[in-house]
């Protein structure tokens, strides 16, 4: 039977932060293709792509995550951190 695995928002981060190493904005097809190596993932690109995008906005509404408009997404800073804890993310 396959094994399958849940994404959560700060594994989507920490893929992130590791992949940010080499580009300065990541964009979700290169998280896609991670997950797919770094996990036992066995679901289609598309069902992949679903939950990774709900899991990184999930990432972006608790500060961790900066979201651009051409769906990349990079590591926040502590000040948006600490901006996103005060007054939250809408």
């Amino acid at each position: 039977m396959p094994v399958t695995c849940c994404l959560t928002p700060m594994m989507v981060r920490n893929a992130v932060e590791e992949l940010q190493k080499k580009r300065e904005r990541v964009p979700v097809s290169l998280l896609i293709s991670h997950f797919q190596r770094c996990l036992p993932a066995d679901r289609l690109n598309d069902q992949l792509k679903v939950e990774l995008t709900k899991q990184a906005d999930k990432a972006v509404k608790m500060g961790w995550l900066l979201r651009y408009s051409d769906h990349t997404y990079s590591l926040s800073t502590l000040r948006w951190q600490a901006t996103v804890e005060e007054f939250g993310f809408d």
